[in-house]
């Protein structure tokens, strides 16, 4: 079981196995107590292998807006995507060595933003032929709108909370690698973070060559999403200007997902990090 303390010893181990710099650990100390609801609870999965696999959502008001001529908008769109994302994972052959997690930008209810914590995609008596999936299905009544876009803090949380998930396992012997995905309508505008903060984690993260992390923004008119992604730390080619359309938002949510297939069934590191969109 997690308790308060295991997030600042996780980050101190990373530390020392040179996963993370002293910036970053710093940085996330403050933050374990968010980081902390977002880990598995109870017994811990033994495997070779681990893919960690997170899917955070915008749950601003605007996105409520709706495409012109579209039957959905975009929170019911990207609720949609977020279940494509696991889903599909389910029907990889490495879908027993995968955990998920889910999370919002802004938190209700005492929740920290957490939809649910790391947990096994599928149940232990999973197979092909006996599909058994153990993520939770997201309706759009389970969140609520609210607040503004915090970009920066909840990146520096969820990316905090794979770190620390990641070598929680690897300490055990597991080879971890991990994908995060982050969409959103509207660039970071609560200045609790910043994107230099979040930099000096990605970059950390980055260089461990095991984390892709990707940002799907849906085009409000303003937000430079390139240029996010880039102040940010992340890898140009992994940044997507949505047009507000419902069938490219949904044709890049498909592109995700296929890419997140691809690398859980990736033999090797070398191939983990060949994996592009």
């Amino acid at each position: 079981m997690t308790n308060p303390s295991q997030a600042a010893d996780l980050f101190d181990m990373a530390e020392s196995l040179g996963e993370l710099s002293n910036d970053s650990v710093s940085l996330l100390d403050p933050l374990q107590t968010e980081i902390n609801a977002a880990l598995a609870q109870g017994e811990k999965k033994r495997a070779a292998k681990v893919l960690l696999l997170t899917v955070c959502i915008d749950n601003s008001p605007s996105m409520a807006w709706k495409g012109q001529g579209s039957i959905q908008n975009n929170w019911e769109i990207a609720c949609g995507g977020q279940n494509l994302v696991f889903d599909s994972m389910v029907d990889s052959k490495a879908a027993k060595s995968v955990l998920a997690h889910a999370c919002f930008l802004n938190d209700f209810d005492g929740n920290h933003g957490i939809f649910f914590p790391f947990r096994d995609l599928v149940k232990p008596d999973h197979s092909k032929k006996n599909r058994q999936p153990n993520f939770v299905v997201i309706n759009p009544s389970d969140g609520r709108l609210l607040g503004g876009t915090p970009l920066c803090g909840r990146m520096l949380t969820t990316l905090g909370a794979v770190q620390a998930q990641a070598t929680d396992y690897t300490k055990d012997g597991s080879d971890v690698l991990s994908i995060t995905i982050f969409q959103t309508d509207g660039g970071n505008n609560v200045w609790d973070h910043n994107e230099a903060e979040v930099n000096t984690l990605v970059t950390d993260m980055r260089r461990q060559e095991r984390h892709k992390i990707y940002l799907g923004g849906i085009d409000d008119g303003v937000t430079n999403y390139e240029k996010f992604g880039i102040d940010c730390g992340l890898d140009p080619d992994c940044v997507r200007k949505l047009p507000n359309d419902p069938s490219e938002i949904r044709a890049w949510l498909e592109q995700v997902s296929q890419s997140a297939v691809a690398a859980s069934e990736a033999a090797d590191l070398d191939a983990f990090s060949q994996i592009k969109l």
